[in-house]
């Protein structure tokens, strides 16, 4: 459904790890054993408390999109896939035209003013996501979306190196490379 799941709990690393292998989970937990993410997401039941259980919806460009507050653990998964179909439904990404101009736009401003660090940012996003979508482009070949997204994904982290989203699918595609025993283009 083109999104990443990702589990969040104040319990530790092996706390974690058998409770992963023990229910075979096919997502990421996320170690807050500072209990740092829980309360600034406002979860947390009080200072050395647990999380509450909700879910978060956030597009790529990290742009917080919905809150489940009730969530129930035995129909948290079909929760999720409606809330992604309707959320999916409803927001359609932007075009490949529309990300050049925006791209365009940003670059403009952020030539006009090398300091604007907000601009920087939202120039960062948008290459990322011209990246997502070149990758995620059906109608063109693996050699040829990989390479050109890559390109893109490099790019978003000069502009913002601690665009995580971007070290991620860069990582992806390269170990895509990897397994398919061919270099990965630069």
């Amino acid at each position: 459904m083109n999104a990443r799941v990702f589990g969040v709990s104040v319990q530790d690393q092996a706390s974690h790890k058998g409770f992963a292998e023990k229910n075979s989970l096919n997502f990421h937990l996320l170690v807050d054993d500072k209990r740092e993410l829980a309360s600034t997401y406002g979860v947390l039941t009080g200072p050395g408390g647990v999380a509450k259980r909700y879910t978060f919806y956030i597009d790529p460009a990290g742009v917080l999109k919905r809150v489940d507050d009730k969530v129930q653990p035995f129909s948290a998964g079909k929760d999720v896939v409606d809330n992604l179909k309707e959320l999916q439904k409803s927001e359609k990404p932007p075009t490949m035209d529309a990300l050049n101009a925006m791209i365009r736009q940003l670059n403009a401003k952020v030539k006009d003013d090398p300091k604007d660090q907000a601009a920087a940012d939202e120039l960062a996003l948008a290459v990322y996501q011209k990246g997502r979508a070149t990758m995620l482009e059906s109608r063109f070949a693996p050699n040829v979306r990989y390479p050109v997204a890559l390109q893109q994904f490099n790019r978003a982290l000069k502009l913002n190196p601690d665009l995580m989203a971007a070290q991620e699918d860069k990582a992806t595609i390269e170990a895509i490379y990897k397994q398919m025993g061919r270099p990965v283009p630069s």
